[in-house]
């Protein structure tokens, strides 16, 4: 699985708060300037990475995003933690939340290692085949044994693995 990027992070992200499918950076530019102000911030961030500092000013004139561009990113742009930290709370936030959703996979991976090792012990315990826990819950028997004993955690959701361990420690 990729590293999320802070662009791909950003893409997303704008996406998704303004409704729209496709990035049109100067229709949503009006639309955070009239009827989305949570678009402001993000939108001008991910101008800022994306396109050339002609191209943004041009995209940007006639909105209040001009003015954020101008003060915050116009002479140089750096994604780092670094850059994040001088800028006003709002882009600290936007980073904060970028390195949450990018730590998110690592928290995952370490939960579904976690309960592997306990299904692992359970199952060492029960009279219970793989085959029968892949028919119960409706996992590839491929998969499942992939998560169970190569330790490929990608291969099953938390919520199905969190599933199979409640099952797992109610039976006798």
């Amino acid at each position: 699985m990729r590293e999320l990027s802070f662009g791909g992070f950003l893409d997303r992200y704008i996406r998704e708060l303004s409704g729209f499918e496709r990035i049109d950076i100067a229709k949503m530019a009006h639309a955070a300037d009239t009827t989305m102000p949570r678009l402001k911030e993000p939108l001008v961030v991910y101008a800022s990475l994306k396109r050339p500092k002609a191209t943004v000013k041009k995209l940007f004139s006639n909105t209040t995003l001009s003015k954020e561009y101008e003060s915050y990113f116009s002479n140089q742009f750096d994604d780092s933690e670094e850059f994040f930290s001088k800028l006003p709370d709002n882009y600290k936030k936007l980073y904060r939340s970028y390195l949450s959703v990018k730590g998110k996979n690592d928290t995952e991976k370490q939960i579904k290692t976690l309960y592997r090792e306990r299904i692992l012990q359970l199952k060492e315990n029960k009279s219970i085949t793989d085959y029968r826990i892949c028919k119960i819950f409706g996992i590839n028997n491929g998969n499942f044994h992939a998560f169970l004993y190569q330790g490929k955690t990608e291969s099953i959701s938390l919520d199905r693995i969190r599933s199979i361990y409640d099952y797992l420690s109610k039976t006798k």
